[in-house]
């Protein structure tokens, strides 16, 4: 991967090489979210939030949602500015930068699931 120094490719790598991704993602489970129902709960709120941080309308109520899947208590002590601006949606980008460097760092890793790297990269 360019950019990246060699000691810290190193270090990916073994994380890589030690850990079962495709293993974790399946059993991974929250709540109504599993990898059998398709992970739903976090699937809508994902794409609310990238709707209102491409549109620029990311606020309060947004937050509020994540803390809320999340389990956070005391979710009316969040605070924070009316609107949130998220570096992947400034301008016309729509997150393409983002999205080509995810694109190459998934095409290098060896074993990754595939469905994996086509949720990362979308």
């Amino acid at each position: 991967m360019r950019g990246v120094e060699k000691h810290r490719q190193e270090q990916i790598d073994r994380l890589l090489s030690d850990l079962d991704f495709p293993a974790l993602y399946r059993g991974y489970a929250w709540k109504n979210d599993t990898w059998e129902k398709g992970f739903p709960d976090i699937f809508s709120l994902e794409q609310e939030v990238t709707a209102a941080a491409r549109d620029q309308t990311l606020g309060l109520e947004h937050v509020q949602k994540i803390a809320c899947w999340g389990g956070i208590p005391n979710r009316d002590r969040i605070d924070c500015a009316d609107r949130l601006s998220i570096a992947l949606y400034f301008g016309d980008s729509s997150g393409v930068l983002a999205d080509a460097r995810a694109r190459e760092y998934h095409r290098d890793r060896r074993g990754a699931d595939p469905g994996i790297r086509a949720d990362l990269c979308e």
